[in-house]
């Protein structure tokens, strides 16, 4: 039984850090010159529009793609991924006002190791759609959050690099 669970977590682990199945070297080679966004310890969030198209499709998986990270003392990492939307009123609205809705999260392990998430977004767009917050003029953004695992111990310098969010209708094999 332990040899089964053992086997099971390190399968999960190289699984995260390979690239996805069915992926040309082009293609990863692309996704690694750009980056949707840049999370620093100076910086720990980032928000990143979601189109209306996108919004309208509603996929059901995100693949977010760790394509750098510059962490000397492997600070343990959390990274919490939100919608974040503006609620439909009568007025334009402020930053401030802004609600989230949790995508969810994945933690980097070794904590200074470029790797590869899927999410599921199904729950979140459904919870999207029931506040109303989709439309032609929506304001709807992907937000990224970085926290230390233990919030307690200073940072240090880290830097993760997100490449361009990669919205899927499935899971691919």
């Amino acid at each position: 039984m332990v040899r089964a669970v053992s086997g099971a977590l390190i399968g999960a682990l190289l699984f995260c850090g390979i690239p996805n199945a069915g992926q040309s070297r082009d293609r990863q080679d692309e996704t690694l010159g750009k980056a949707a966004a840049t999370l620093t310890s100076d910086s720990p969030s980032a928000s990143i529009p979601v189109d209306v198209e996108m919004l309208s499709k509603a996929p059901p998986i995100l693949a977010l793609t760790i394509t750098k990270v510059v962490n000397p003392k492997n600070v343990g990492l959390g990274v919490s991924v939100y919608l974040s939307y503006l609620p439909p009123t009568g007025s334009a609205g402020t930053e401030a006002r802004r609600k989230k809705i949790l995508v969810g999260n994945f933690s980097l392990y070794p904590s200074n190791r470029a790797s590869g998430f899927l999410l599921r977004t199904s729950e979140a767009f459904s919870k999207l759609r029931a506040a109303g917050a989709i439309s032609q003029s929506s304001d709807v953004r992907l937000l990224l959050e970085m926290k230390r695992i233990h919030e307690k111990k200073p940072w240090s310098h880290v830097e993760l690099v997100v490449a361009p969010l990669e919205w899927r209708q499935r899971a691919r094999k």
